[in-house]
């Protein structure tokens, strides 16, 4: 996924316009729309972490070493987006951890299960 993608992915699954993040993020509404666009693709480091913590994700969402193919994406960008409150940061270590280490996507995909049960309760 581009940067835009994963902007406009995170954005739309909490809800929130454009304007809306904007406004909360104390980002302009142009600068947004140029990212999501992918007319502007190297915008600020300020811009992308006040962007990251209005949407309550990890800024390490936006860089370019975090895209996964393949037939997992879906569900690993899912947890990617997850809030990261205190009872799932440990989680999104140890999955960060698997990936560095190439655990095989089916032990992933389990982690990534019990996390998302974790999250629910």
């Amino acid at each position: 996924m581009t940067l835009g993608e994963k902007l406009r992915y995170a954005r739309k699954k909490r809800g929130l316009s454009v304007a809306r993040l904007a406004s909360k993020a104390n980002v302009s509404k142009c600068s947004i729309n140029m990212i999501e666009r992918g007319e502007r693709l190297n915008p600020g480091i300020i811009a992308m972490e006040r962007i990251a913590n209005t949407l309550n994700i990890s800024p390490l969402y936006f860089f370019p070493n975090n895209d996964i193919e393949g037939s997992h994406s879906e569900l690993l960008n899912e947890f990617k987006t997850m809030s990261l409150d205190k009872k799932i940061t440990p989680y999104f270590d140890l999955f960060k951890r698997a990936y560095d280490h190439q655990i095989p996507p089916e032990i992933v995909e389990e982690l990534l299960r019990t996390v998302t049960k974790v999250r629910n309760m």
